[in-house]
């Protein structure tokens, strides 16, 4: 167990000392972690979350302003990751393709008639609404 502060973790880290950085993200990893998997519900994205968040530290260490506040912006970053990925799922815009599982289907101008065009659009938002609600 390293008994070095945050604080003298950080200046080492920003003087090029890997294993100092190691040991900072090994001390607050389980926080962010922890943090990430209530957010997104999925453990996978979480650790890709924590790794996003690892490296966003790692390449903006020089603008953290107090190193004794590490593990909370380290923390706070990795929140602000899964907000985004929260935020840019939920504006997703589904195709007929990804409601349909993927498959491909004509060019929409040889769908057919309009009567056939509003079936389409039916079925497209109702697979929406149920894949909204099985997000929720």
């Amino acid at each position: 167990m390293d008994t070095r502060s945050d604080n003298e973790l950080v200046r080492r880290a920003r003087d090029g000392d890997k294993g100092a950085l190691g040991v900072l993200f090994s001390r607050h990893r389980g926080l962010v972690r922890a943090l990430c998997l209530r957010a997104l519900g999925d453990a996978d994205l979480a650790e890709d979350a924590v790794q996003e968040a690892c490296l966003l530290a790692l390449l903006n260490l020089d603008r953290l302003r107090r190193a004794d506040r590490f593990g909370p912006w380290l923390c706070g970053i990795g929140l602000n990751v899964c907000r985004r990925w929260l935020r840019d799922r939920s504006k997703e815009s589904w195709s007929w393709e990804a409601v349909h599982g993927g498959r491909a289907v004509a060019d929409p101008g040889t769908w057919g008639s309009p009567e056939e065009m509003a079936e389409i659009v039916d079925v497209a938002e109702r697979g929406r609404r149920t894949v909204d609600a099985i997000r929720r």
